[in-house]
């Protein structure tokens, strides 16, 4: 018991620490969790990393930008849930993707959906299939978001 109470505890640092480093969580509780103790939006970013050109352009033209990393650093707790060509999607990713609709009026998945949630989950907006293809039009948008739910 005391082994897997260690462990528990380094996994939880472990992703605290990933977070503060600005790096995208791939656990949707630590995300929530983390949202409730720094009091930050989350920024769920649903994407095919491998194969989806949009979500890819977007990686490159926002999300590695400073502008970017520095307002999320501030603002959002970042989670990606990925859908890779090559590989089944985790069952957690699916839920979520049921859970938030990530999907058009014919049921087929869209890719990227960018959902932005409180630390409840409560989704705030969902943006499907309209990637930003620049910093000041996703920093925006969120701030809109921002806003919006105080």
């Amino acid at each position: 018991m005391k082994i897997r109470l260690v462990g528990l505890a380094m996994a939880l640092f472990a992703s605290s620490q990933l977070y503060a480093a600005g790096e995208w969580l791939t656990d949707y509780k630590a995300a929530l969790a983390e949202s409730k103790k720094s009091g930050k939006l989350v920024l769920m970013d649903f994407t095919g990393s491998t194969w989806c050109p949009p979500c890819i352009q977007m990686k490159k033209q926002v999300f590695d930008t400073q502008a970017f990393k520095g307002y999320a650093l501030e603002n959002l707790v970042l989670l990606e849930l990925d859908f890779p060509q090559d590989m089944d999607p985790t069952p957690g990713n699916i839920r979520l993707a049921e859970k938030y609709g990530v999907t058009d009026e014919t049921g087929l998945s869209v890719f990227p959906t960018l959902v932005l949630v409180n630390s409840d989950g409560k989704p705030l907006a969902i943006r499907r299939g309209e990637p930003f293809f620049s910093p000041p039009d996703f920093i925006d948008w969120a701030k809109a978001v921002k806003k919006g739910a105080q």
